[in-house]
């Protein structure tokens, strides 16, 4: 699973459990690239519903204890809840974790 947890907006991906046969081995290019762009689609007030293309019926979301599972409570949590403008954002460390088949 992908795991990005250096801001105080934690994203989890779900993802099966991968071997060195299967695992793509820039995971951590990918990992790293995947979350510039998600934050510069979520940093910006008005780009930020694109981020609820990452997210899928099965995906979790757990944000100060709570946990929210699929695509609707978690667009929920994120675009009504948070009612912030621009966020202006450093990612200083992106931590990657393969996964199957990716």
């Amino acid at each position: 699973a992908f795991c990005l947890r250096r801001t105080n907006l934690p994203l989890v991906f779900q993802a099966g459990y991968a071997t060195s046969a299967t695992m793509n081995p820039q995971f951590s290019e990918i990992g790293t690239e995947f979350a510039k762009y998600y934050y510069s689609r979520f940093d910006v007030k008005q780009t930020r519903p694109e981020v609820l293309q990452f997210y899928k019926a099965q995906s979790l979301l757990t944000f100060e204890d709570k946990q929210f599972m699929g695509q609707e409570p978690i667009g929920k949590k994120l675009l009504e809840e948070f009612t912030m403008g621009n966020i202006q954002r450093a990612v200083t460390k992106v931590d990657c974790q393969p996964m199957m088949n990716g």
